[in-house]
């Protein structure tokens, strides 16, 4: 289907009973859209901080970081 009106010819094709079902289907999916776009988004700042424990050793101009990471994963 690819207009309005191919749309209205195929819902006056359905039986009473299945025209209830999609009235009901697409109450139902209008009824989430709101529910979702009345929600707030979370957002990073949001939540609360979260503790990573102590620093073992600080970070000097020798440590590799990316190196590291790389090396771990086998790259």
């Amino acid at each position: 289907m690819n207009s309005l009106a191919e749309i209205k010819s195929a819902i006056d094709a359905l039986s009473p009973e299945d025209k209830a079902a999609l009235y009901r289907h697409i109450q139902n999916l209008a009824q989430v859209t709101t529910d979702a776009a009345a929600r707030p988004a979370l957002q990073s700042l949001d939540r609360p901080p979260v503790s990573l424990g102590a620093v073992l050793r600080p970070f000097d101009s020798h440590d590799d970081l990316l190196g590291e990471m790389l090396e771990s994963r086998g790259i």
